[in-house]
C-alpha cells in the first residue's frame, strides 16, 4: 500500500513519516525511490513550463494536434493570427480549422515525419487571418509520440513579416 502511495505521487515528508509509525524501519527502504520520483517530477515540471515558455514567447503560429483529429494547444501568435478563441483549439477538432488552416493536406506529411523520425519544413501553405485575408506561410512540422498517442507539432512562418523583417535587416547593414 505504501508502494502504491509512492506511485501515485505522495511521498512528501508527513507520508513517509506517517509509513514510518506503521512499517517501522522498513519505510526507510522507500525513501530513495521517494525521492527520485519528487526529483523526476519537478524535472517534469520544469520541462513543462519550459515548453510553456517557447509557446508564450514564439512570435510564429504554432499548433500542436494529434494525428487522429484531435487539436490539443496553440500559441498565442496562433490565436491572435486567426482570431480563434482558445475553446475552439483546446480540445477541439481539426475540423473547426477547416475554413482558416485545413490540416488534412498536412496529416500525410506528420505521417512521414512520424515513421522517419525527422521534422519537415519549407512547406508553402496560406492561413486566413483575422481579417479574413489569406496569408502565405511556410509550414515546418515534427510528429512524435505524446502520451500514448501520435501527435504533431506545426508551425507556420508568415511569409510577408519574414520578407519585412529581411528587409529592415538589410537596410540595417547596408
Amino acid at each position: 500500500a505504501f508502494g502504491e502511495q509512492i506511485a501515485r505521487g505522495e511521498t512528501d515528508p508527513a507520508a513517509m513519516r506517517a509509513a514510518a509509525q506503521g512499517l517501522g524501519t522498513m519505510a526507510g527502504a522507500f525513501a530513495p525511490v521517494a525521492a527520485r520520483l519528487r526529483k523526476e517530477a519537478q524535472d517534469r515540471a520544469e520541462q513543462n513550463a519550459h515548453v510553456a515558455a517557447l509557446y508564450q514567447v514564439n512570435p510564429h503560429y504554432v499548433l500542436l494536434c494529434t494525428l487522429d483529429g484531435r487539436l490539443v494547444e496553440a500559441n498565442p501568435a496562433f490565436y491572435a493570427a486567426t482570431g480563434m478563441p482558445t475553446e475552439a483549439i483546446r480540445d477541439g477538432r481539426i475540423e473547426a480549422l477547416g475554413s482558416v488552416f485545413p490540416l488534412e493536406p498536412l496529416f500525410d506529411l506528420a505521417r512521414r515525419s512520424l515513421a522517419e523520425g525527422a521534422a519537415i519544413g519549407g512547406i508553402d501553405y496560406g492561413i486566413i487571418g483575422d481579417d479574413d485575408q489569406p496569408r502565405a506561410v511556410e509550414v515546418s512540422l515534427k510528429a512524435f509520440r505524446l502520451g500514448g498517442e501520435d501527435a504533431v507539432v506545426i508551425q507556420a512562418t508568415d511569409v510577408a513579416a519574414r520578407r519585412r523583417l529581411q528587409k529592415r535587416v538589410e537596410a540595417f547593414t547596408d
